[in-house]
Formats: structure tokens, C-alpha cells, sequence
């Protein structure tokens, strides 16, 4: 009995021994690191393997977001300098005596992101990218332009810009994106001889600033407890001589007139309209795997900016972007175009129409019927639509002629997107991306009359060739309006000023909403074309009056026979002019008779601005005479 017992005990021990080897056990590392940068951690340092046991990381999976690699104890990640938010890399760790294998263990990682952020003084809200593609997020491709703000509804997916052009050897140099999936062509930063990774980090950033910051900036910078705030210190006027940087970058006023910006002298930022967004963005760091075209060697300095004029419908609808474009390159361009693409994702984007205007050099979406439904095609997120008394949202260049005019459709063929530089070049010229002509009439495609306006009619007028007259079906739409052609010599500077403007005719339907976003896009452009705004500053951004109705005010309004003013003013010295809405000057004079009116009975029933000349400014009032 007891060799029996001997025997079994024998047997068990071996199992005994092996029931007792445990696999390695993780444990949760987490660290965090600003979107550009790098960093390593021993996760073995939390980890467990057996006593007298040696482990080591066997496997580390790859980020969406991100880079990995590792060693036999530490992860290292490298953070793409778009994403914003919480990573994880997830990995398996092996003990090398027994061979048994972890279960998953998780390195989380918070990535910060200055180069993302939204304009949002007004009535959109639009999410702003440090490196030039506009309006949603990346990697998520969330929306991000809702208007109004609040509503979830959304009326454009991207917004980006194309530019290409000759050089002395007739060879194409072109920059363009459209999402981004297959690459990219342009990076943060200015222009350099020399590029570094800190440069990705220093640049990953934009700059906003509200109004109130800077004039605080302004009347206390010189107060020994006055602390200036990171953006107004960090500002990127000048850039790095080392690097090759252009010393003259980011605008500034400069309070000292020395020619370098100081902030703790006086200097600050120069910052358009009530909210700004300052960027700077290259194509020159690394090859364009978007498009495939030759580097041009250009920087971008991009402010978009908003009004807080909640009591003007067009501004409070509207935002605004200026773009100093600067060939920094040796070589001289030319026919070299510049244009706007711009995914006009109205609400629901697959029931939407596209036109253009050449008078107002504008493009615009439409609904394609009279109810905007939402949609779940597009993710499994839902698509809010704009439902009843669906709105139209317009793109305009303020200070160039529109040459030329493409609405790209989502399903293939040479009507859709392009994907190589010379695609991307045929369609800045006017033409499809297979080279043929735009033609008059149907959907554009395979006529006999070239044009270089697509859909250029009013859609409510039958007779005109719009996406309604040739009864087109509606769908995912994209439009592609085009400036140019320049020579683009180095150093040379194209100034670029373009609106993006919202108009939703509640009291209307689908087209009439059309013809409210024209009447708005005019009466902005006489804003922009006289350096005003309702808003209380000039367009190019003098200091902002505290309340102009102190100053001058009109009434009753809407008039018939006689407008009265109320003004602070002796009104012999109070010189006016009444402007019509599409900016022609109708009636002038001085505020000068005994009960301060103007007679206005013989202009004609419409929309009036009437502008004074006070000892500082000019103030612009709007009336309307019935």
C-alpha cells in the first residue's frame, strides 16, 4: 500500500510544478504628451512576472493615431500632430522560462493638441486646424461647422485650399487635399532651409484671440502686476534664423515702432474682427502624398475670423478668412491658380444641389427639395438635417474674380474627385479632371459649348441652367471655385479675403433661401468694398466703438418721408452719405436743419445705408424705406 502511495505521489509532483507557473500579469500604464511629440515608457516597471523569472514585452500593436515601437521593456510613442485625446496601445508580455504568455495589458496615452480649436463668436461654430484643413476633426472626421450653433445641423464637411502652377521648364508644382486618408501636402510651420520635429510641436498650434484680450493687452501691458496671457506671448512674429525661417511671420502692431515684436513693451497681436484664428502652414517640409505634386515652396499665413453682431443677420452668419500666400522658393510660377475646395454637406448630405454665381464670385449648396431629412448613411452617427425651411450656404472670394467654377459629384468617373496633381490642375482650369471642357447645359459634361461656369443660373428662374432647370438629382455635392491665373514669383505675397455665408429663408422655401444668401453675399461685399462693418469697427479692424448709438442714431426705421438723427454731434459738422444696397451713393449732404432729418421721401423703396464721418471714424447705420 504505501509503494502504491509512492508511486501516485511521483506521478503528481510534475503537475503539481507545473500548475504552479503563472503567466505575466499587466497592470495599466498611463502617460501624457503634447501631439507631435514622443515618448517611452518601461511598462515592466508596474508589470509582474514569478520570482526568478525574466519577462519581456512580446508583441505591441500599431496606434491609428500614432506610431509605436519597443524594446524588450519600454513602448515608445510618437503622437501624429493632428489627433487630440486618449490613445491606448495595447500589448502582450511573455515570460521567458515558462513561455506563457500576458493577457492584454494597455499603455494610455492623453494627447493634448494646441492645434485645434473653434471660432465660435457668433452663430456658427467651426473647428479650426493648425494645418490648413478646415471644419471637422481628424482622425474622427466629425463635422465641425454647426450653424446655428446648438442645432447639431452642420452645412459643410471640409474646406481646404488648392494651389499649382508652371515653372520656367513648364513643369507643374502643385499643393491640394481633400481628407487626407491618403496623405497629406501640407504641414505646420513656416518655410526653413532646415526642418526639426520641435518645429512640428512649436507649430501644431493656432492662436485665438477675443477682441476684449487684446485691448486689455493694450491699456495694461505697462502695469507692473500685469501678466500677459500665453498667445499674446508666444505670438509667432519672427521666425527662426537658424532654421532658414523668414524673420517677418505673424502680423503685429507694433507699439514701439521698432520693427521686433515685444509684448512687455507694448506690441500686440494683429487680430481681424471681434474672435480670431491665426495659423501658419507650409507644402514644403516633406513630399505631398496627397496629390503627388512637385513641392512649391509655399507659406501660408491664415487668419479666419468672426463678429459679435448678433443683432445684424448677415455677420452674425457669416465667417471670414484672410490668407497671405508667400512663394518662398527660389523658383518664379506661372498660370499659377489658387482655389477653394470647399464639401458642401448641407444638413443631410445626400439630397443637396450646387450653383454659382460670377456677379457676387460665389459658389453655393442648396437642398434639393423642400425638406431636409436627417440621415444615417454617411456613419452611424446621425447626419442632422435642417428639416423644414431648409437654409443654403455660399462661399465668396471678397477681393478676386472667380475664373472658373466645378461642382464635383461623390460616385466615380470624370465628374468626381481627383487623384493626381495634373487632375487636381485640369480642374483650376475650368476643365474636368479628364481634361475635357465644361459644357453649357445637363449635368456639364459631354456638350458642345465650353464654358468655365458650372451651374452659373438662378435656380428659381426656369429658364436659366441651374441643377433645377436640368433636373439633375440631388446628392453628395463638392465645389471647386477658382482664382487666377498668376505669376508667382519668389517672394512674392498673394493676399487672398473669402466669406463663408449662411442664409435660411424661414419665411420661404429651398430656393428662396438661395435668393436671401445673394442679397446677403451683396450687401457684404459693399461692406468689405468700404472697409465697414455694422458692427460697431471697420472690416480691417480699427478699435472697436463702445456704443456708436451714442454717438449718432437714426429713427423711425423703416422710414417713408423724413429719417431724424439723434447725435452727439453739432449737426452742421455731421457730413452724410446714403448708399443703395449694392454700394452706389444716392444722397449726401449735412445733418444741418432745425429738427436734425434727413428727407429721403424721393428714394426708391429697398435697403439704405447711411455712413457719417465723426472727428475718428465713420459710423454705418442701415435703414429701409417703404
Amino acid at each position: 500500500m504505501r509503494a502504491i502511495y509512492v508511486i501516485v505521489l511521483i506521478f503528481l509532483m510534475p503537475i503539481a510544478i507545473v500548475a504552479q507557473e503563472k503567466p505575466p500579469e499587466t497592470t495599466d500604464d498611463y502617460a501624457s504628451i503634447l501631439a507631435g511629440d514622443t515618448i517611452s515608457v518601461n511598462v515592466l516597471l508596474n508589470d509582474w512576472g514569478m520570482e526568478g523569472h525574466t519577462i519581456e514585452i512580446f508583441f505591441a500593436w500599431n496606434s491609428e493615431v500614432g506610431e509605436v515601437s519597443y524594446t524588450d521593456s519600454i513602448i515608445s510613442y510618437y503622437s501624429y500632430y493632428y489627433y487630440m485625446g486618449l490613445d491606448s496601445v495595447r500589448y502582450i508580455l511573455k515570460d521567458l522560462d515558462n513561455g506563457l504568455l500576458s493577457e492584454y495589458g494597455y499603455l494610455y496615452i492623453d494627447v493634448s493638441n494646441y492645434g485645434r480649436d473653434y471660432l465660435n463668436v457668433n452663430n456658427i461654430s467651426a473647428v479650426m486646424n493648425a494645418f490648413g484643413y478646415q471644419f471637422n476633426t481628424l482622425p474622427e472626421f466629425d463635422t465641425g461647422f454647426e450653424v446655428p450653433v446648438g442645432s447639431r445641423a452642420n452645412s459643410i464637411f471640409a474646406f481646404t485650399l488648392w494651389m499649382g502652377g508652371m515653372d520656367e521648364n513648364d513643369e507643374l508644382h502643385l499643393a491640394g487635399e481633400r481628407y487626407r486618408q491618403i496623405g497629406v501636402d501640407y504641414y505646420v510651420g513656416p518655410c526653413g532651409d532646415s526642418y526639426e520635429n520641435q518645429q512640428m510641436i512649436d507649430y501644431n498650434k493656432v492662436w485665438k484671440f477675443n477682441r476684449e484680450e487684446l485691448e486689455n493687452h493694450k491699456q495694461n501691458w505697462w502695469k507692473p502686476n500685469y501678466e500677459a496671457i500665453d498667445n499674446i506671448i508666444s505670438w509667432p512674429a519672427h521666425g527662426n534664423a537658424q532654421f532658414g525661417q523668414d524673420y517677418h511671420l505673424a502680423p503685429f502692431i507694433d507699439h514701439d515702432e521698432d520693427g521686433n515684436y515685444d509684448p512687455l513693451s507694448g506690441d500686440v497681436p494683429a487680430i481681424r474682427g471681434d474672435q480670431g484664428v491665426f495659423m501658419i502652414y507650409n507644402d514644403d517640409l516633406y513630399a505631398h502624398e496627397e496629390t503627388g505634386g512637385q513641392k512649391i515652396g509655399v507659406e501660408v499665413h491664415a487668419t479666419a475670423y468672426g463678429y459679435d453682431c448678433p443683432q445684424d443677420s448677415i455677420f452674425n452668419n457669416s465667417i471670414f478668412f484672410h490668407y497671405d500666400i508667400i512663394n518662398r522658393s527660389d523658383t518664379a510660377y506661372h498660370d499659377f491658380f489658387i482655389s477653394g475646395f470647399v464639401d458642401l454637406d448641407l444638413g443631410n448630405p445626400w439630397d443637396d444641389f450646387i450653383g454659382c454665381d460670377t456677379s457676387l464670385n460665389s459658389f453655393f449648396a442648396y437642398n434639393g427639395d423642400n425638406y431636409d431629412e436627417n440621415s444615417t448613411l454617411w456613419n452611424p452617427d446621425t447626419a442632422f438635417g435642417y428639416l423644414n425651411y431648409p437654409p443654403a450656404q455660399g462661399f465668396t472670394y471678397l477681393n478676386h474674380d472667380m475664373s472658373s467654377f466645378i461642382g464635383l459629384l461623390y460616385t466615380g468617373g470624370s465628374m468626381s474627385d481627383p487623384h493626381f496633381a495634373e487632375e487636381y490642375y485640369y480642374i483650376m482650369n475650368g476643365l474636368w479632371k479628364d481634361s475635357t471642357s465644361v459644357t453649357y447645359g445637363g449635368n456639364g459634361y459631354g456638350g458642345d459649348i465650353p464654358v468655365k461656369y458650372q451651374y452659373p443660373g438662378d435656380p428659381n428662374n426656369p429658364l436659366e441652367w441651374s441643377e433645377v432647370s436640368a433636373e439633375i438629382d440631388p446628392g453628395d455635392r463638392r465645389g471647386i471655385g477658382t482664382i487666377g491665373p498668376f505669376d508667382f514669383n519668389p517672394d512674392d505675397t498673394i493676399q487672398l479675403d473669402l466669406a463663408f455665408v449662411f442664409a435660411r429663408d424661414y419665411e420661404g422655401d429651398h430656393l428662396s433661401s438661395v435668393t436671401l444668401l445673394k442679397e446677403r453675399i451683396e450687401q457684404l461685399q459693399w461692406y468689405y468694398d468700404n472697409d465697414s462693418t455694422p458692427c460697431g469697427e471697420t472690416w480691417s479692424g480699427t478699435q472697436k466703438q463702445i456704443d456708436s448709438d451714442q454717438i449718432f442714431s437714426i429713427f423711425p426705421n423703416p422710414v417713408r418721408g423724413k429719417l431724424f438723427v439723434k447725435t452727439s454731434y453739432t449737426p452742421e459738422d455731421l457730413r452724410y452719405e446714403i448708399y443703395n444696397s449694392i454700394g452706389q451713393l444716392v444722397q449726401k449732404g449735412y445733418v444741418g436743419n432745425k429738427n436734425n432729418s434727413i428727407e429721403v421721401n424721393n428714394l426708391k423703396k429697398g435697403f439704405y445705408l447711411i455712413s457719417v464721418k465723426t472727428i475718428d471714424e465713420y459710423i454705418t447705420k442701415k435703414f429701409i424705406k417703404y
